[in-house]
């Protein structure tokens, strides 16, 4: 009989061990392990110091695919993206914790023609094609590497730094073609102060230089005359013909150049050993410009804007429960002004210009906020930091929030000035949950969101009575109205994920497979629609290690 029991009691205590190998090795998701801390994802590189789990490393290859016409007027109806992504949060001392992220994505869209530039997020102005005529494959690679440390250098007190650096080059495989090369460079460097058991402060600095280099072209001897808008604000501007001048000049690389320089302060503030609070605060002032700063060179434009952010989180912890209230805020106001200027010739024939005061062109200001409700309960193998649970796996995740953009625009063209003014709101909401089985866990999602806007696609004004000779500016109507409806037209998405973890056969390494699917449908259209409804599908595989 004692035999028996000593036989249960050893296979108990197998069990036991082989349940505790698996949480050691399965029971995390590294996105938690990401997200949990704030501090982790602030500004500041050198509140990396709080760190307080093992290492971590992911990395995944995913292949995407969407089809349909809602997309905003740079869109393609039909898209094939490839992404390679590995990241990682690695201790190699007590005091120092090491952050690096590398990235590449290969994106093919067809049919498309919109922007000559790869990034228009907060554009001073932009290049269009004035017809939709002229259609084509456009094809762009991105390449993304970051590196950071956080390093405690005397009882908490930590300094870090972070440099982000991203390439891309992008191009349009039929006339009129345009060529792109883009770097953009971010350093930051920080300081983190613990104020005990009330808190933390930090601050940090960031410098940023942005450089997007376009060229247009044609191939062959067509005879075919090709138009660029020059888009200031509202899709109004001046049209330009493809040639040997001006912005679209076809015997010059001209770059689009912005400059940052900026900092954020972070306050962490803890209320008792459950209750905690994060704030981060951000300003940035822009300048920049478009073409060559030379004499002998044309800078067609220079601009400078004034970035604000807010962001803010409310945390409760209780036993195998994490609470957060997510707030954020964002806005810019930004000028852009087209240069002014005198050409002349010197005895050797070399052109000098000669520059005036400035015009100014558009206004534009953009503001985002949100806000949103997260719970992460059931959290198993859960590890206590800081007052937070910062590793582990929860079986429950449920989020909901609003999401708002306001954005104000006004393009001046002497007499003439066109004014924007759009408003939308999501509503969005998420659930997931995760099943853990004997060999690993399955994760199951569902997402859903509805949104609309207002506003008109625009307003047009003059400063004074147009003269005879004075016609209005020309427009691009047909990405005026595609944008507008993509920003305020009543629409839903509704999307699902299916990801399973397991140990790969032999190693230590958790590997994972996830396919989600979304789909995107809005409910008006106009006389310009490329379509009302969009579908996404994503296959990906990947580790963690």
């Amino acid at each position: 009989m004692l035999f028996k029991k000593l036989i249960l009691t050893s296979a108990c205590v197998a069990l036991a061990l082989q349940s505790h190998a698996q949480d050691s090795l399965l029971l995390h998701d590294y996105q938690f392990v990401k997200l949990a801390d704030p501090w982790l994802t602030s500004h500041n590189a050198a509140a990396l110091s709080r760190y307080a789990t093992k290492s971590y490393a992911q990395a995944e290859l995913s292949f995407t695919g969407e089809k349909g016409g809602f997309t905003n007027y740079e869109g393609a109806p039909s898209v094939l993206q490839f992404n390679g992504a590995i990241e990682s949060f690695y201790r190699i001392s007590k005091r120092t914790v090491l952050y690096g992220q590398m990235s590449y994505d290969n994106f093919s869209g067809n049919d498309m023609a919109g922007s000559g530039f790869i990034d228009t997020y907060h554009l001073p102005f932009n290049i269009v094609e004035d017809s939709l005529t002229n259609l084509g494959r456009k094809h762009r690679n991105t390449y993304h590497l970051t590196g950071s440390f956080g390093t405690d250098v005397y009882r908490g007190i930590a300094i870090g730094a972070r440099v982000d650096y991203t390439a891309a080059d992008y191009a349009k495989y039929k006339d009129l073609r345009h060529q792109n090369k883009l770097m953009d460079l971010q350093v930051r460097a920080g300081v983190y102060f613990p104020l005990g058991r009330w808190g933390s402060i930090g601050a940090n600095y960031l410098y940023r230089r942005k450089t997007e280099s376009v060229s247009f072209s044609t191939i062959g001897t067509s005879d075919k005359v090709y138009k660029s808008l020059i888009d200031y604000a509202n899709f109004t501007g001046y049209v330009e013909q493809f040639g040997n001048d001006g912005f679209t000049d076809k015997s010059r690389e001209m770059p689009l150049v912005n400059n940052y320089h900026g900092g954020s302060a972070q306050l962490g503030l803890r209320f008792d050993a459950h209750t905690q609070l994060f704030g981060e605060v951000t300003y940035t002032h822009r300048t920049g410009y478009y073409g060559r700063k030379s004499p002998f060179t044309i800078t067609y434009t220079d601009h400078s804007s004034d970035e604000f952010s807010f962001t803010t989180r409310l945390s409760h912890r209780m036993e195998r429960t994490m609470h957060h209230i997510d707030l954020a805020f964002g806005t810019e106001n930004l000028v852009n002004r087209a240069s002014t200027y005198h050409e002349t010739k010197n005895e050797q024939g070399a052109t000098n210009y000669e520059y005036f005061t400035p015009v100014k062109m558009a206004n534009k200001l953009w503001m985002n906020y949100s806000i949103a409700y997260t719970l992460e309960t059931g959290i198993r193998n859960g590890k206590e930091a800081h007052g937070l649970l910062v590793d582990g796996l929860p079986t429950w995740t449920i989020q909901a929030g609003i999401s708002s953009m306001e954005r104000k625009q006004t393009a001046y063209i002497y007499p003439y000035y066109r004014s924007q003014h759009l408003q939308n709101f999501e509503l969005f909401g998420r659930v997931s949950y995760t099943l853990v089985t004997r060999h690993g866990w399955w994760s199951f999602a569902l997402k859903g969101s509805f949104g609309q806007g207002e506003g008109k696609p625009y307003n047009d004004f003059t400063f004074t009575e147009p003269s005879s000779k004075q016609l209005p500016p020309p427009s691009m109507e047909a990405y005026l109205y595609r944008e507008y409806q993509y920003l305020t037209s009543a629409q839903y998405m509704v999307g699902g994920q299916v990801k399973y973890n397991f140990r790969f056969p032999g190693t230590a390494i958790m590997t994972h497979a996830r396919l989600s699917l979304s789909h995107r449908k809005a409910n008006e259209t106009n006389t310009y629609s490329d379509g009302c409804d969009r579908t996404s599908g994503t296959i990906a595989i990947g580790c963690t290690f």
